[in-house]
Protein backbone atom coordinates (compact mmCIF):
# COMPACT_ATOMS: atom_id res chain seq x y z
CA UNK A 1 0.00 0.00 0.00
CA UNK A 2 1.44 3.35 -1.06
CA UNK A 3 2.00 5.82 1.78
CA UNK A 4 0.59 9.35 1.64
CA UNK A 5 3.20 12.10 1.18
CA UNK A 6 4.35 13.84 4.35
CA UNK A 7 3.12 17.40 4.88
CA UNK A 8 5.55 20.24 5.61
CA UNK A 9 4.49 23.73 6.70
CA UNK A 10 6.67 26.48 5.18
CA UNK A 11 6.54 29.90 6.88
CA UNK A 12 8.33 32.85 5.27
CA UNK A 13 7.20 36.43 4.64
CA UNK A 14 9.39 36.65 1.51
CA UNK A 15 7.07 35.31 -1.19
CA UNK A 16 9.88 34.39 -3.59
CA UNK A 17 11.78 32.50 -0.87
CA UNK A 18 8.62 30.74 0.29
CA UNK A 19 7.75 29.72 -3.27
CA UNK A 20 11.26 28.33 -3.81
CA UNK A 21 11.17 26.26 -0.60
CA UNK A 22 7.67 24.98 -1.36
CA UNK A 23 8.57 24.10 -4.96
CA UNK A 24 11.69 22.16 -3.90
CA UNK A 25 9.79 20.19 -1.26
CA UNK A 26 6.88 19.38 -3.59
CA UNK A 27 9.33 18.29 -6.27
CA UNK A 28 10.80 15.83 -3.76
CA UNK A 29 7.51 14.23 -2.78
CA UNK A 30 6.21 16.37 0.10
CA UNK A 31 2.83 18.03 0.44
CA UNK A 32 3.37 21.69 1.38
CA UNK A 33 1.28 24.20 3.31
CA UNK A 34 2.38 27.84 3.08
CA UNK A 35 2.22 30.69 5.61
CA UNK A 36 3.33 34.31 5.02
CA UNK A 37 4.10 34.88 8.71
CA UNK A 38 4.13 33.21 12.11
CA UNK A 39 0.53 34.09 12.94
CA UNK A 40 -0.82 32.25 9.89
CA UNK A 41 1.57 29.37 10.59
CA UNK A 42 0.18 28.98 14.11
CA UNK A 43 -3.36 28.97 12.74
CA UNK A 44 -2.47 26.19 10.30
CA UNK A 45 -0.68 24.19 13.00
CA UNK A 46 -3.73 24.38 15.27
CA UNK A 47 -6.23 23.51 12.57
CA UNK A 48 -4.18 20.75 10.92
CA UNK A 49 -1.95 19.56 13.76
CA UNK A 50 -2.38 15.87 12.96
CA UNK A 51 -1.46 16.46 9.34
CA UNK A 52 1.73 18.54 9.62
CA UNK A 53 4.92 16.45 9.94
CA UNK A 54 7.45 19.30 10.15
CA UNK A 55 7.81 23.09 10.05
CA UNK A 56 10.33 25.00 7.92
CA UNK A 57 10.39 28.60 9.11
CA UNK A 58 12.19 31.85 8.48
CA UNK A 59 13.23 33.60 11.70
CA UNK A 60 12.59 37.27 10.93
CA UNK A 61 8.91 37.66 10.03
CA UNK A 62 6.20 40.22 10.82
CA UNK A 63 3.42 39.67 13.39
CA UNK A 64 4.88 36.55 15.02
CA UNK A 65 8.51 35.85 14.18
CA UNK A 66 10.28 32.52 13.94
CA UNK A 67 11.59 32.63 17.52
CA UNK A 68 8.07 32.99 18.93
CA UNK A 69 6.81 30.34 16.52
CA UNK A 70 9.53 27.93 17.72
CA UNK A 71 8.59 28.67 21.35
CA UNK A 72 4.89 28.00 20.71
CA UNK A 73 5.74 24.84 18.80
CA UNK A 74 7.90 23.66 21.71
CA UNK A 75 5.04 24.04 24.17
CA UNK A 76 2.30 22.77 21.86
CA UNK A 77 2.96 19.64 19.86
CA UNK A 78 6.74 20.01 19.42
CA UNK A 79 6.89 19.20 15.72
CA UNK A 80 10.27 18.88 13.99
CA UNK A 81 11.29 22.50 13.35
CA UNK A 82 13.83 23.58 10.71
CA UNK A 83 15.07 27.16 10.92
CA UNK A 84 15.61 28.61 7.44
CA UNK A 85 17.47 31.89 7.80
CA UNK A 86 20.51 34.09 7.36
CA UNK A 87 20.74 34.25 11.15
CA UNK A 88 23.89 36.02 12.35
CA UNK A 89 23.59 36.50 16.11
CA UNK A 90 24.41 33.94 18.76
CA UNK A 91 21.57 35.02 21.04
CA UNK A 92 18.96 33.89 18.50
CA UNK A 93 20.82 30.64 17.87
CA UNK A 94 20.93 29.84 21.59
CA UNK A 95 17.26 30.75 21.98
CA UNK A 96 16.33 28.33 19.20
CA UNK A 97 18.34 25.55 20.87
CA UNK A 98 16.37 26.21 24.05
CA UNK A 99 13.21 25.42 22.10
CA UNK A 100 14.64 22.18 20.70
CA UNK A 101 15.58 23.52 17.26
CA UNK A 102 18.67 21.63 16.11
CA UNK A 103 18.07 21.78 12.36
CA UNK A 104 19.07 24.79 10.26
CA UNK A 105 19.30 25.56 6.56
CA UNK A 106 21.10 28.78 5.71
CA UNK A 107 19.90 31.03 2.89
CA UNK A 108 20.45 30.75 -0.01
CA UNK A 109 19.34 27.16 0.48
CA UNK A 110 20.63 24.33 -1.70
CA UNK A 111 17.95 21.84 -2.79
CA UNK A 112 19.74 18.72 -1.52
CA UNK A 113 20.52 20.32 1.85
CA UNK A 114 16.88 21.33 2.38
CA UNK A 115 15.46 17.94 1.41
CA UNK A 116 17.97 15.90 3.42
CA UNK A 117 17.54 18.14 6.48
CA UNK A 118 13.74 17.87 6.42
CA UNK A 119 13.83 14.10 5.92
CA UNK A 120 16.34 13.63 8.73
CA UNK A 121 14.37 15.85 11.13
CA UNK A 122 11.17 13.91 10.49
CA UNK A 123 12.96 10.56 10.59
CA UNK A 124 14.34 11.18 14.06
CA UNK A 125 10.79 11.54 15.42
CA UNK A 126 9.07 8.71 13.53
CA UNK A 127 10.11 6.00 15.93
CA UNK A 128 8.08 2.92 16.87
CA UNK A 129 6.78 2.40 20.39
CA UNK A 130 8.19 -0.94 21.43
CA UNK A 131 8.36 -2.72 24.76
CA UNK A 132 11.80 -3.98 25.81
CA UNK A 133 11.13 -7.59 26.77
CA UNK A 134 14.80 -8.05 27.70
CA UNK A 135 14.68 -5.42 30.43
CA UNK A 136 16.47 -6.25 33.66
CA UNK A 137 14.01 -5.20 36.37
CA UNK A 138 15.36 -3.49 39.50
CA UNK A 139 13.64 -2.47 42.75
CA UNK A 140 11.12 0.35 42.40
CA UNK A 141 10.57 2.11 39.08
CA UNK A 142 13.99 1.22 37.72
CA UNK A 143 15.32 -0.91 34.89
CA UNK A 144 18.22 -1.59 32.55
CA UNK A 145 18.35 -2.72 28.94
CA UNK A 146 21.42 -3.60 26.90
CA UNK A 147 21.04 -3.05 23.18
CA UNK A 148 23.22 -3.86 20.19
CA UNK A 149 24.67 -1.03 18.13
CA UNK A 150 21.83 -1.07 15.63
CA UNK A 151 19.59 1.77 14.47
CA UNK A 152 16.49 -0.31 15.17
CA UNK A 153 17.75 -1.08 18.68
CA UNK A 154 18.18 2.62 19.42
CA UNK A 155 14.55 3.09 18.38
CA UNK A 156 13.58 0.30 20.75
CA UNK A 157 15.48 1.90 23.65
CA UNK A 158 13.71 5.16 23.03
CA UNK A 159 10.33 3.41 22.99
CA UNK A 160 11.20 1.70 26.28
CA UNK A 161 12.10 5.04 27.89
CA UNK A 162 8.85 6.52 26.61
CA UNK A 163 6.92 3.73 28.26
CA UNK A 164 8.78 4.15 31.56
CA UNK A 165 8.24 7.93 31.62
CA UNK A 166 4.62 7.94 30.51
CA UNK A 167 3.26 8.23 34.06
CA UNK A 168 4.95 11.53 34.88
CA UNK A 169 4.70 13.41 31.58
CA UNK A 170 2.04 14.92 29.37
CA UNK A 171 2.16 13.95 25.65
CA UNK A 172 3.97 17.19 24.72
CA UNK A 173 6.44 16.72 27.58
CA UNK A 174 7.06 13.17 26.34
CA UNK A 175 7.89 14.43 22.84
CA UNK A 176 10.32 16.97 24.29
CA UNK A 177 11.95 14.41 26.58
CA UNK A 178 12.34 11.81 23.82
CA UNK A 179 13.81 14.34 21.37
CA UNK A 180 16.48 15.42 23.85
CA UNK A 181 17.33 11.95 25.19
CA UNK A 182 17.70 10.80 21.58
CA UNK A 183 20.72 13.09 21.22
CA UNK A 184 22.59 10.95 23.75
CA UNK A 185 21.30 7.62 22.46
CA UNK A 186 22.40 8.54 18.94
CA UNK A 187 25.74 9.82 20.20
CA UNK A 188 26.35 6.44 21.89
CA UNK A 189 25.31 4.63 18.71
CA UNK A 190 26.97 6.73 15.99
CA UNK A 191 30.13 7.95 17.66
CA UNK A 192 30.68 5.67 20.67
CA UNK A 193 29.81 2.42 18.88
CA UNK A 194 30.18 2.89 15.12
CA UNK A 195 33.10 5.34 15.51
CA UNK A 196 31.55 7.83 13.09
CA UNK A 197 33.29 11.19 13.42
CA UNK A 198 31.47 14.51 13.37
CA UNK A 199 33.07 15.47 10.06
CA UNK A 200 32.13 12.13 8.49
CA UNK A 201 28.53 12.46 9.64
CA UNK A 202 28.26 16.00 8.25
CA UNK A 203 29.53 14.88 4.85
CA UNK A 204 27.20 11.87 4.78
CA UNK A 205 24.15 13.94 5.71
CA UNK A 206 24.96 16.43 2.97
CA UNK A 207 25.43 13.84 0.22
CA UNK A 208 22.61 11.51 1.27
CA UNK A 209 24.80 8.51 2.18
CA UNK A 210 24.23 8.62 5.94
CA UNK A 211 21.92 5.61 6.41
CA UNK A 212 23.86 3.39 3.98
CA UNK A 213 27.07 4.05 5.92
CA UNK A 214 25.35 3.28 9.24
CA UNK A 215 24.20 -0.09 7.89
CA UNK A 216 27.71 -0.88 6.61
CA UNK A 217 29.31 -0.09 9.97
CA UNK A 218 26.66 -1.99 11.90
CA UNK A 219 27.80 -5.22 10.22
CA UNK A 220 31.28 -4.76 11.66
CA UNK A 221 30.27 -3.59 15.16
CA UNK A 222 29.85 -6.00 18.08
CA UNK A 223 29.56 -3.32 20.79
CA UNK A 224 26.66 -3.00 23.21
CA UNK A 225 24.98 0.09 24.67
CA UNK A 226 23.54 0.03 28.19
CA UNK A 227 20.56 2.23 29.02
CA UNK A 228 19.32 2.50 32.60
CA UNK A 229 16.45 4.51 34.07
CA UNK A 230 15.26 5.39 37.56
CA UNK A 231 12.09 7.33 38.37
CA UNK A 232 11.45 8.66 41.86
CA UNK A 233 8.39 10.85 42.21
CA UNK A 234 8.46 13.34 39.35
CA UNK A 235 12.23 13.06 38.74
CA UNK A 236 13.72 10.81 36.09
CA UNK A 237 17.38 9.81 35.80
CA UNK A 238 18.80 8.08 32.73
CA UNK A 239 22.27 6.75 32.11
CA UNK A 240 23.66 5.80 28.70
CA UNK A 241 26.96 3.91 28.41
CA UNK A 242 28.64 2.99 25.14
CA UNK A 243 31.73 0.87 24.30
CA UNK A 244 33.72 3.77 22.88
CA UNK A 245 36.75 5.64 24.14
CA UNK A 246 34.84 8.81 24.99
CA UNK A 247 35.07 12.24 23.36
CA UNK A 248 35.76 15.86 24.19
CA UNK A 249 32.32 16.47 25.71
CA UNK A 250 33.37 19.74 27.38
CA UNK A 251 33.85 21.24 23.95
CA UNK A 252 30.15 20.70 23.20
CA UNK A 253 28.82 21.69 26.62
CA UNK A 254 30.90 24.87 26.78
CA UNK A 255 30.58 25.99 23.18
CA UNK A 256 31.39 29.66 22.59
CA UNK A 257 28.99 31.99 20.81
CA UNK A 258 31.31 32.29 17.81
CA UNK A 259 31.57 28.51 17.46
CA UNK A 260 27.80 28.22 17.77
CA UNK A 261 27.39 30.61 14.85
CA UNK A 262 29.93 28.70 12.77
CA UNK A 263 27.99 25.49 13.40
CA UNK A 264 24.73 26.85 11.97
CA UNK A 265 25.91 25.95 8.49
CA UNK A 266 26.75 22.39 9.57
CA UNK A 267 24.10 19.64 9.44
CA UNK A 268 24.98 18.38 12.94
CA UNK A 269 27.06 19.09 16.04
CA UNK A 270 24.55 21.07 18.13
CA UNK A 271 22.63 18.28 19.84
CA UNK A 272 24.46 18.08 23.17
CA UNK A 273 24.55 21.86 23.58
CA UNK A 274 20.82 21.95 22.85
CA UNK A 275 20.01 19.11 25.27
CA UNK A 276 22.11 20.72 28.01
CA UNK A 277 19.48 23.45 28.22
CA UNK A 278 16.74 20.88 28.79
CA UNK A 279 18.14 18.51 31.41
CA UNK A 280 18.64 19.68 34.99
CA UNK A 281 22.03 17.98 35.14
CA UNK A 282 24.39 16.21 32.73
CA UNK A 283 27.34 14.29 34.13
CA UNK A 284 29.81 12.52 31.87
CA UNK A 285 32.19 9.80 33.05
CA UNK A 286 34.60 7.29 31.46
CA UNK A 287 35.96 10.16 29.39
CA UNK A 288 32.56 10.75 27.82
CA UNK A 289 31.62 7.11 27.14
CA UNK A 290 28.97 7.26 29.89
CA UNK A 291 26.50 10.01 30.73
CA UNK A 292 23.97 10.48 33.54
CA UNK A 293 21.02 12.76 32.84
CA UNK A 294 18.39 14.01 35.29
CA UNK A 295 15.14 15.88 34.72
CA UNK A 296 12.51 16.92 37.23
CA UNK A 297 9.07 17.25 35.65
CA UNK A 298 6.55 19.84 36.88
CA UNK A 299 3.91 18.36 39.13
CA UNK A 300 0.61 18.23 37.32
Amino acid sequence: MEQSPLTVLVADDDEAARLYLATVLRKNGFTVLEAPDGAVAISIMRERDREVAAVVSDIRMPNIDGLKLAALNYENGFLPFIACTMISDAASALTLLKFGVRDYVVKPVEESVLVNTVRDAIGRRKLPRLFADDETPLPGNMGIITISARFAAVHRARGWLELKASGIMTPTEQRQFLAFISEFLMNAYEHGSLMLTEAEKSALLENGGYHDELRRRELECKGKIEVAVSIVGNEIAISVTDPGFGFDYKRYLEMSESEMLDRLIMPNGRGIQMASQYFDSITFSKGGAAVLLTKKMPKG
